[in-house]
């Protein structure tokens, strides 16, 4: 015996119920779609807070008093190296600049191998030599470490105490990238590796205190960004900024031979 077929009224409320489950199912999806983009945009939303954040990390350093301009600063680009009882530089001699960050691992390290060399060129008058200090590893280790220790650097230029300074900071970076410096080691131990004290260390730490050089430190910053220098240490030479690219894995390079590869990039 056949099944009976079932009436039209049967019929239309099955279609209706099939309907009505198709448009709950839309409504689900509809939802779902609703709630994951919205999720996506909190999370990307967060995102551009942190970044913003990261970004301005080295930008919120604020002066709180008047601003000096270092006695050694070459315009606003950098501050010039001149240790103590160096030669007069020679009318040839090649001007060679360094872009560091004091919290640059690779920058303490090429400065173990070729600080000293290039100090003595500079002391025989064969090279002029500028540190133009970037702060750009404030962002990156979200810290400001970078500002501040170039921003002390900058006022032991005020108390004729420049190069020790810089190599007391080198000497004393730590060993986890993005400890960062101290106020106590910045503003007290680093002056006395310096050999500032009295009066002069009273007017150091005044600067300091007050991120006297502040101003300077951004302006140097900026100026390395628009150079288009994406890391450090980069070293360039002569006024067309030509690189020179010195070998780290030469241990004890003499000053001959350091002379020779900033020749050679002038020339080339």
């Amino acid at each position: 015996m056949s099944n009976p077929r079932p009436s039209t009224k049967t019929s239309r409320r099955e279609l209706l119920r099939q309907q009505q489950q198709e448009a709950a199912k839309r409504q689900r999806r509809t939802r779902l779609v609703v709630v994951i983009t919205a999720i996506v945009a909190v999370v990307l939303i967060g995102g551009a807070v942190w970044w913003g954040v990261a970004a301005q990390s080295g930008s919120k350093q604020s002066a709180s008093g008047a601003q000096v301009t270092p006695p050694d600063a070459v315009g606003t680009t950098g501050i010039a190296v001149h240790p103590a009882g160096a030669a007069t530089p020679a009318a040839s001699a090649p001007s060679v600049y360094e872009y560091q960050d004091y919290q640059c691992p690779a920058c303490e390290q090429y400065f173990k191998v070729f600080g000293p060399v290039l100090n003595q060129l500079v002391s025989q008058g064969k090279i002029k030599l500028e540190y133009r200090t970037m702060t750009f590893l404030d962002t990156n280790l979200r810290n400001d470490a970078s500002t501040r220790s170039a921003v002390a650097a900058a006022c032991a230029d005020t108390v004729d105490a420049y190069e020790k300074y810089h190599d007391a900071i080198y000497a004393n970076q730590p060993a986890t990238e993005g400890a960062g410096y101290t106020d106590e080691q910045l503003r007290v131990t680093f002056p006395q590796d310096a050999g500032i004290t009295g009066d002069n260390l009273t007017k150091f730490q005044k600067c300091y205190d007050t991120k006297a050089t502040l101003d300077f430190v951004k302006a140097v910053d900026d100026n390395a960004g628009k150079a288009g220098i994406t890391s450090t240490p980069t070293f360039k030479a002569g006024a067309n900024g030509k690189v020179v690219a010195l070998d780290l894995s030469t241990t004890q390079p003499t000053a001959d031979a350091v002379m020779a590869t900033i020749t050679k990039a002038l020339q080339g």
